[in-house]
Parts: C-alpha cells; structure tokens; sequence
C-alpha cells in the first residue's frame, strides 16, 4: 500500500537553491548582521575610512547577496533534518523515547572516485553539507511501515503488501539492509527518512541512506559492530539491491567524514585519511544536474569492460598483475600495446584516474586550488575521450567552467556517471557562475539545470 500525502504542492524543493524554503529577503538582515560580525576590523574600518557611501553599498551588497545564497543552498542542518525524520514517525505511531533512534550522515561527492567502481583503486570524496536523518521506531503493529518525505509532502509504504520486485529503489535498499542485520528485526517497525542529498546523485544518497538506517536500526536493537564489519556489509547489501558494482569509498565516506573536510580512501584495505578543508582559502563546492536524458546506467556493462582489460594484460606479460591499481604508470603504454584498439581508451581513464587521486591530495595539501581545479577538467575530459560517459549539456557547463577560471571558478567534472557535474571555485563566485549557467543554458537541451551548494 502506497499512500502520497501532499501538504504543499505547489511548493519549490526546499533542497535545491533555487527553492530552500525560506526567501533571500527573509534572511538578508540575519546575514548582514553575521558578515558585520565576521569582519576583520581592520578590513571594516579600511572600507569605512576610505570608501565613500555608495562604494561601500556596491562592494558588500554583492557580497552579501553571495553569501546568503551560499547559505540558503546548502539545504537544511543535520539537527533539522533529525527533527523532520522523528516527525515523520510520529505520524505513523505514538512512541516511547526508548523505542525510538535516529541517525544523521553525509553524503559525499566523488570529486576523483567513480573509478573505483571498476577496481579496488584509491578514491577522493568531498563531503557535502547535505545528509540523511533516518528514524526508526518498535510499533505496536505486525508489519513495517516506511514514510519517506520532506516538509510539504511524504510517501507511506506498507512493505509487506509490495511485491518483492518492486521498481522503488529506498524499498529495496530498507527491505535488504532490514535482512542483513546480524539479529532479526521486530515484525512491527517504523522507519522514517528525510534526505537532502539528490535522489539522482545515486552512489551518494544510497550510500548515506543505508549508514543511517544502519545506524539507527544498531542503535535501537542493541547491535553492536566493528566499523569496517558494518562498511562491508552495507556495501555489500547494496550492491545485491543495484545488481551492479558500487566502490565502498562512499559507504566509508558516509560513515566517517564531515563537510569540512576530504576523505581519501583505499578501497582495497578500507582505511581512510581525513583531509582538513578548513582553512579560509578552500574553495566552495557546487553541483549541479543538468536534468537531461543521458542517464549512464550500464555500470555492470562497464565492470565487464574492466575485467576483460585486466584478464587480457594478465595473458600477455603482466601475469602477476591483481589489480589494475598495481599497474605503474611508467608501464601504461606498454600495456596499452598489448590490448585490442577498443580497450586502450578504457585503460588509460582507469589508470590515470587513480593516479590522479594522489596529485589531487599533494594540491590539497599545498592549497593549490588552480591545479586541483586543473586536474578536475583533466578527469572530465578523460570521462568524455576515453570512458565516453558524459553527456554533450555537461561537456557544455565544463567548457563554461573553463572560461570562467579567469572568474575565480576553479574546475569542474562530470561525477556520479549520470547527470551531475560537480564545480570548485571561489566561494563567493560560484553563484554568479551558476546564475551565468542557467542564463546560457542551450534552448536544445532537454531539461533546466537544477543546482545545489555543497
């Protein structure tokens, strides 16, 4: 049973930037006072001392104007979304305190991580400031009931009464996280999700949806697990529910990361470094879906594609060869000589993607934002030459990000291998540049760009 409840619907998103809920009006006075406060005394009183009234306006109002959007993009706090979930479940049933959990993580952005789907290679992923509250709750009832929603609408499911090959992927993904637990669960329960992390940017909202269910569900029936234990299994599970390889780097990026900061990922040995992205020069972080039909699904056709690369240098003079992690870069073109025409593109991106992880980390570290921004369009470009996943609107808003270096935008990628590019730059830039977006967007294009601050 499939109930849609519908208290606004002609409401915008208020996850996206464009529709947050609450107005740039309604938040210009708390923010003018905030950037009052945050300013350095001695840029104030240099502003005040040697700008005249109408400079002074023209400087901060675009600055102000900046900031608010950055502010209202970013979509809604960790303890509000919290709030929202145990709502939400309090509209299925009346609970007591010790019967109910809730859980909060992060999504996180692959900035140079999709390969790792194909092989246990290293992953970089930047968390959002957008996450997953999910509750749970022991009922009174027989069954499991799911509500999933936001503030204006929300869906109810009975998921005994579904068929098991149901198409909804959140059914799917609770049905066999439920199954996987080390403990059953009780026949009556209540789960309720709110997500701020687009539904679209696959890898990253599964992957913060099932660590929080998980979370909640251990918390609430006393289980206790190794982190790692719990990583694989997740992974695990919800590579079962996709029926396609999906890299563990975000499973661990959800579970142990934060939005000021980087996760670095072994794939292979699940450890994890967490980079600080703290300091007042780091770049602001945008995505944006260009809500076209280029949906690139055959991830599992792509694997194959991997394998085959891999089991034909292992026939040829790399017989010892167990990843294509292992394979030094020194020894790419001699191994590219070695395959068919049609596998040499595959194996360059696999590679020199990987290897691009580590110069991505040394720019971090040197807070080099115009190389990692360089090696941001270098991935991109070997997305669309050799792996040929992107899609000609995104090549369009890379191509844009390109021109724009000279604007303080730093690079951009295609990420998730579906319809989102993922944008650095300078924080106070990266409105105007979205703004320039949607005003240039190609009358051709199948769709309007949605955009989200990360």
């Amino acid at each position: 049973m499939t109930e849609k409840r519908n208290d606004d619907k002609n409401g915008p998103d208020q996850f996206s930037e464009e529709g947050s809920g609450t107005s740039r009006d309604e938040k210009q006075g708390d923010l003018s006072d905030d950037l009052s406060e945050n300013t350095p005394d001695d840029l104030s009183g240099f502003m005040a001392k040697n700008l005249p009234g109408s400079a002074l306006s023209s400087f901060t109002g675009p600055l102000k104007d900046a900031l608010n959007r950055m502010q209202v993009g970013q979509g809604i706090s960790p303890d509000e979304s919290k709030s929202r979930s145990i709502s939400l479940l309090s509209s299925l049933s009346e609970f007591d305190s010790d019967s109910v959990s809730t859980a909060f993580t992060f999504g996180s952005a692959g900035v140079q991580a999709d390969h790792a789907h194909y092989f246990n290679g290293f992953a970089l992923l930047k968390p959002m400031r957008r996450g997953t509250a999910v509750s749970v709750g022991i009922s009174e009832g027989t069954s499991v009931r799911l509500v999933v929603g936001s503030e204006h609408e929300s869906s109810v499911f009975e998921l005994d009464s579904l068929q098991d090959d149901t198409q909804d992927l959140v059914v799917r993904i609770v049905r066999e996280m439920l199954t996987s637990l080390p403990i059953p669960p009780p026949r009556g329960l209540d789960v309720a999700i709110v997500s701020a992390v687009p539904a679209g940017f696959t890898s990253a909202y599964i992957s913060s949806l099932s660590v929080s269910l998980v979370r909640a569900l251990e918390e609430l029936l006393g289980i206790e697990r190794e982190e790692n234990e719990r990583v694989k299994s997740i992974n695990e599970s919800l590579e079962r529910v996709l029926s396609y390889p999906l890299s563990v780097a975000f499973v661990i990026a959800s579970e142990s990361a934060s939005p000021d900061s980087f996760v670095l990922v072994d794939t292979e040995t699940l450890e994890h470094l967490i980079l600080d992205d703290s300091s007042t020069t780091v770049p602001g972080w945008a995505l944006i879906d260009t809500q076209g039909d280029h949906e690139t699904t055959d991830r599992a056709g792509r694997s194959k594609r991997a394998q085959e690369i891999l089991a034909r240098l292992q026939q040829k003079q790399f017989s010892e060869l167990s990843s294509l992690r292992d394979l030094e870069h020194r020894d790419l073109e001699t191994a590219s000589h070695l395959l068919p025409r049609r596998m040499r593109p595959g194996l360059k991106y696999l590679v020199t993607e990987n290897r691009r992880v580590q110069r991505l980390v040394a720019a971090i570290r040197n807070e080099d934002w115009q190389l990692m921004g360089g090696l941001m369009f270098m991935s991109h470009a070997s997305r669309r030459d050799d792996w040929g996943i992107t899609s000609p609107i995104q090549d369009f808003v890379v191509d844009e990000a390109e021109r724009f270096t000279i604007e303080g935008v730093y690079g951009a990628s295609q990420v998730g291998e579906g319809s989102f590019v993922l944008i650095a730059g300078q924080p106070i830039r990266l409105p105007a540049f979205l703004d320039h977006l949607r005003n240039s967007w190609p009358a051709h294009a199948s769709g309007r760009p949605e955009t989200f601050i990360l």
